[in-house]
């Protein structure tokens, strides 16, 4: 069965996208505060993915299952880089 290029409305599904997409309706210091929380949100998933990488990724019979485990920390780390640059530029 091949891919269907999904042609529905847009879905955001992050609270801290969200939010931040309505930031028009708030001040410097909310913004700054949304920052923070994102910052410790996605530091502590990425400590988890990495302990995560670190007990199972030298297990040959779940290579295949640590590929997804790569992109979310890839996902994480480029969340946290967004949060921490808003967190200067909101400073």
């Amino acid at each position: 069965m091949a891919a269907r290029a999904f042609r529905g409305p847009l879905q955001v599904r992050d609270i801290g996208e969200l939010k931040l997409f309505f930031a028009e309706l708030t001040d410097s210091a909310n913004i700054l505060a949304l920052a923070a929380r994102q910052v410790a949100q996605h530091e502590e998933r990425i400590a988890t993915y990495e302990e995560m990488q670190g007990r199972f990724g030298g297990r040959g019979e779940l290579a295949h299952r640590m590929v997804p485990l790569r992109l979310g920390l890839a996902m994480e780390y480029a969340a946290l880089q967004f949060w921490q640059d808003l967190q200067k530029e909101h400073s």
